[in-house]
């Protein structure tokens, strides 16, 4: 059984697709290699991802489990889909010399598995989504996601790309009223919300606590640092903002550090603990290290993050020279 698959496109060229790679050869009519880049170094082309994030989206492949060939129309990627049992198209911009490319097409229900792609290396190229999205969301997505297009659907679709407008980013809901109405024991077992409670208050200290009375999961933890992230961008017009400031980048910086952990973002834990200045932090970093420990307790996990540990208190040994 071989480890490819053949396509030959209507254009004659040859396509050898390896699926478990997500990689593939390319040929023309003469038998010549057509190359993935323009100083004709590499042959092997990469398949680029298309994930489908909600759950009325529905794909059917026709190269394997999550893989199609998809054909190219003046310079854009034809890829079909369902919405709502509703067949639809969308349309993706790619500079080509192929008139078909292997695509990976995926649907993914919610953004804890698009968090699981992630964290396997397998980031999407595009992410398509419908109208019912909100910026808050596509925040999350392209924290996640560095790199990611996000390609909204529907009539009015909201510019991914474009800086947030007053009120946008935290929940316009006065969470401060909302709280007289949710029962308290409820509201313990929801972290994004007491967030958004303590936010509103600037009760920053048990905005952090948080991180240690819960086990956040990534998409939490995310929607959290949206949060705080949006307050800093409105500092500078807001004077209560402005006064807290340097406390908020402070939040920010323990969250981003947890996600790191959370993600098994090593690299980037090194940088922060590299780059960190203020001993007090370190301590913070320290501190959120022993309770990750708690959330992944194999023995491969526990080594990695003694390992980074140990820098932690190497740069602190620094700082006191």
């Amino acid at each position: 059984m071989t480890d490819y698959i053949e396509h030959k496109t209507p254009k004659g060229i040859l396509i050898k697709l390896y699926p478990a790679k997500r990689e593939f050869l390319a040929f023309d009519r003469n038998g010549s290699s057509l190359y993935a880049d323009g100083h004709n170094l590499r042959l092997m082309h990469k398949a680029p991802s298309v994930f489908f994030l909600g759950e009325r989206f529905h794909v059917k492949n026709t190269a394997g489990e999550d893989l199609s060939f998809v054909k190219i129309s003046r310079g854009k990627l034809v890829i079909p889909y369902e919405f709502q049992d509703e067949k639809r198209y969308v349309f993706i911009a790619r500079d080509e010399a192929l008139d078909v490319l292997p695509v990976v097409v995926k649907c993914l229900r919610n953004f804890n598995l698009l968090a699981n792609e992630v964290k396997i290396g397998r980031a999407p190229d595009y992410i398509i989504v419908d109208t019912a999205i909100t910026r808050n969301d596509i925040i999350v997505i392209k924290n996640l996601c560095t790199a990611v297009q996000v390609i909204i659907t529907g009539d009015k679709p909201i510019d991914a790309d474009a800086p947030p407008q007053p009120g946008e980013g935290i929940d316009t809901t006065r969470a401060t009223e909302l709280i007289k109405d949710v029962n308290i024991n409820m509201l313990s077992q929801n972290p994004v919300f007491l967030a958004r409670v303590h936010l509103r208050r600037m009760d920053l200290a048990k905005v952090k606590q948080l991180l240690l009375d819960f086990d956040l999961a990534e998409i939490d933890a995310q929607y959290i640092l949206n949060f705080v992230v949006t307050m800093i961008g409105k500092a500078d017009r807001d004077p209560d903002l402005r006064r807290e400031r340097a406390t908020l980048e402070l939040l920010s910086n323990s969250f981003r550090f947890y996600l790191n952990l959370l993600m098994k973002d090593d690299d980037a834990v090194r940088r922060m603990i590299q780059a960190e200045v203020n001993q007090n932090e370190l301590v913070s970093y320290h501190t959120l290290i022993a309770k990750t420990k708690l959330l992944f307790p194999s023995s491969d996990d526990q080594l990695r993050l003694t390992e980074i540990e140990n820098l932690i208190w190497e740069a602190m040994e620094k700082l006191k020279k």
